[in-house]
């Protein structure tokens, strides 16, 4: 979790905002290719597939990640 203490909680608003718009892409995503998927078996992105979600939510300045 970004930016949260160890019981879970945010440490700020931002931080939760952030968490809940990449978790919100990433279940949308997931839940779309799933349903495009030949099979049916539910889709889970890896850690490089989250992490490049993340980098295209996340607030940037002068090209790094803030």
């Amino acid at each position: 979790m970004a930016h949260a203490i160890s019981d879970g909680v945010f440490v700020d608003p931002a931080s939760e905002k952030l968490f809940q718009v990449v978790a919100g892409r990433i279940e949308e995503q997931e839940t779309q290719l799933t349903q495009e998927s030949s099979d049916g078996l539910p889709i889970t992105f890896s850690t490089e597939e989250v992490d490049r979600i993340f980098e295209e939510v996340a607030p940037k300045k002068k090209l790094r990640i803030l």
